[in-house]
């Protein structure tokens, strides 16, 4: 694939038509396009993304509804009014089916008052595209270019280093793009099919097997409910974090205009904010988390010290009561004792009885001694043994409330800080509604944070349901499998889906090994460490190992942001290589977190050589004048885009930021 022009009218911050030619070559295979943050550059990416794949960028559970609200966002507006049509449109060249040919997608969208309509054009060769029905387009495209494929080729540098932190929701978008790769997402849904058909075969026959049909059944559904959950919270998440980003792209903004007017303290008012924000969300989350777990015990919890005295006591008493109640047959013995000890029977000799008898009489009377004190609380044996048992039980059941109530004391205590930092801060009344604003906006980012938190807290519930209930579905198709009556399609269906392991588990490893050679000769080229001797990846999460100096035993680790961003892009460059898929690059955000050494490794090793096509978006600050310099020879095009805040317009103009190619020119 190779892209030829993109162009964008009334969406986003472009109005009327703006152009962009990303027509390159093999030997300068770079496009450069410049601009300041908010500009417009990752409205660039996003276009070409919704150009492509419409709704489902957004996601596949997303709604129509939900799809036309976004767009009706992003159509442009200019004097308090939105413009009553949009599009976008990229061209390009792919070679497919032994054939080189041209495509046009062109998704427009007209607005009639609150009511949007959609409408997309796929021309092939400057012609409309016949010999697929209209209504089959939009498959078409995903066929051709699948979206999991595209997000490997098309991302957000920023991004990198989150993906392949495993813990994180955005290593999501790598996982899925691997299973894609790696053909998992064809051979599941085969698997699922040969699942019904077995089904299908065995209901009606008996009551079990009707029972068994229905009870699958209904366990399919609940997976697939919660599976569209997953979903939904995943597509709320990846909008939460696009404001995240926007709004952290303002406040640059912003902070950069009052930075020369005494503002260097906005960014210690700004975090301190943006902490305070996330611990209100938090304690929010943490009051309510205590109030769900309070019941009628809850007074007796704040009372435990209490309550094990208590305990004490009804054990001591029930001791007291136990040595009372058998006081009377004690003192039979010890009477009958006495009288052994006087008569004559008991002594041999005559002597003895004067020298141990007095000791001996006195030691039973010491032995049987009566209970000094009586018990505490007068209660029936089964009430003490009832009350013990319910101590135990608050004893047991105070620990996860007590540890709830201890983490909000510690949110709280650290809440109590962060106001008191914030009014040692000083106020400017020059840059006060300034700061008022970019205050607002980091107050803002840090509930998104909270709520991202809260969000993924969700995600990992619901998926160890997902894997429970999958559990179960396996086994109640293990089940018919097992039942001599199944017939002989069932029996074929099985044999089939022993192949399916089988060979999903061949290509899986293939792949995978395939992946890792791949992925350790990007890392050694970026990271220009030779003593990486081997890469390792998980078969089941994906997580990357990564061994040096010819320890097989212990990985080593990541040591700074730049390092994750390179071993990051590393991946996305082995699996582009092992999907073995002729896509260009787009690079939003290309050189964020890294150092001098690691971003001179990336333009020298990467950029020029990642792809036949590399379309850079970033800032001047990210590619300056060095940058610029050592990519010159390979770059084909350069564009710059520059906002007009006060009209909300952006203009495109050929040439990178002037100032960096004069300065370029004259070295």
């Amino acid at each position: 694939m190779l892209l030829e022009r993109l162009s964008i009218e009334n969406y986003g911050v472009y109005a009327e038509k703006s152009e962009f030619d990303l027509s390159s070559t093999r030997e300068r295979p770079i496009v450069l396009i410049g601009g300041l943050n908010g500009a417009g550059k990752t409205t660039i990416f996003e276009s070409l993304m919704i150009a492509l794949y419409g709704k489902t960028y957004l996601g596949r559970r997303t709604t129509k509804k939900e799809y036309l609200k976004f767009i009706a966002e992003k159509i442009h507006r200019h004097g308090g009014k939105r413009a009553s049509h949009a599009s976008v449109e990229v061209n390009f060249r792919f070679y497919h089916n032994g054939c080189d040919d041209g495509y046009t997608v062109r998704r427009s969208w007209i607005r009639e008052g609150a009511s949007i309509t959609e409408s997309l054009l796929i021309q092939k060769n400057n012609e409309v595209m016949s010999e697929v029905d209209e209504s089959q387009w939009q498959t078409f495209i995903e066929g051709l270019i699948p979206l999991g494929i595209a997000r490997l080729f098309f991302f957000d540098g920023e991004k990198i280093v989150r993906m392949i932190e495993w813990n994180s929701r955005d290593s999501n978008e790598i996982r899925s793009s691997l299973d894609m790769l790696l053909g998992a997402e064809l051979i599941n849904r085969l698997y699922s099919d040969l699942n019904l058909y077995v089904l299908r075969q065995s209901g009606g026959k008996n009551k079990a097997d009707k029972t068994l049909q229905k009870e699958y059944e209904e366990r399919r559904q609940e997976k697939d409910t919660i599976t569209s959950e997953i979903e939904m919270l995943v597509l709320e998440r990846e909008n939460k974090s696009a404001e995240i980003d926007t709004l952290t792209s303002n406040v640059s903004v912003k902070e950069s205009k009052i930075a020369g007017v005494g503002g260097g303290y906005a960014d210690i008012r700004g975090k301190l904010l943006t902490q305070k924000a996330v611990l209100e969300e938090k304690i929010r989350h943490q009051r309510k988390s205590i109030q769900e777990e309070l019941g009628e015990d809850t007074p007796l919890y704040l009372m435990q010290s209490i309550m094990n005295r208590m305990k004490d006591q009804i054990e001591d008493d029930m001791s007291i009561a136990a040595q009372k109640m058998s006081t009377p047959m004690l003192n039979d013995i010890k009477n009958r004792l006495k009288e052994e000890i006087r008569s004559g029977k008991f002594w041999r000799e005559e002597k003895d009885r004067t020298q141990y008898s007095k000791k001996m009489l006195d030691m039973l009377d010491t032995t049987f001694e009566k209970p000094q004190n009586d018990a505490f609380f007068d209660i029936a044996p089964n009430e003490a043994v009832w009350m013990l048992q319910k101590i135990a039980k608050i004893n047991e059941g105070c620990v996860p409330l007590l540890a709830k109530i201890e983490e909000y004391s510690k949110s709280t205590g650290r809440m109590e800080g962060v106001e008191s930092d914030l009014i040692k801060i000083p106020k400017d009344d020059e840059i006060g509604p300034r700061i008022s604003e970019i205050n607002s906006m980091h107050q803002e980012i840090g509930i998104l944070i909270s709520e991202i938190s809260h969000i993924d807290q969700q995600i990992s519930s619901k998926s160890a349901q997902q894997k429970i209930l999958r559990s179960k579905l396996k086994k109640m198709i293990d089940s018919i499998h097992r039942n001599k009556k199944s017939d002989a399609g069932s029996k074929i269906a099985l044999k089939m889906q022993h192949v399916l392991d089988t060979y999903s588990a061949n290509l899986k490893e293939r792949k995978i090994q395939e992946l890792e050679s791949n992925l350790l000769d990007a890392i050694r080229l970026l990271l220009h460490k030779k003593h990486i001797h081997r890469i390792e990846i998980d078969r089941q999460t994906f997580e990357i190992r990564i061994y040096e100096n010819g320890d097989d035993d212990n990985p080593g680790t990541l040591k700074s942001m730049g390092e994750k961003q390179m071993v990051g892009t590393a991946l996305l460059w082995a699996i582009a290589r092992t999907s073995r898929r002729s896509l260009p690059f787009v690079i939003d955000t290309p050189l964020g977190r890294l150092d001098g050494k690691h971003l001179s490794n990336l333009i020298d090793r990467f950029y020029p050589f990642a792809s036949h096509q590399l379309i850079l978006l970033s800032t001047d600050r990210e590619i300056g004048f060095n940058e610029h310099k050592m990519l010159a020879r390979y770059m084909s095009r350069s564009y710059r885009i520059t906002c007009d805040e006060s009209k909300s317009v952006t203009t495109v103009s050929t040439g990178y930021f002037k100032k960096k190619e004069k300065e370029i020119a004259q070295a």
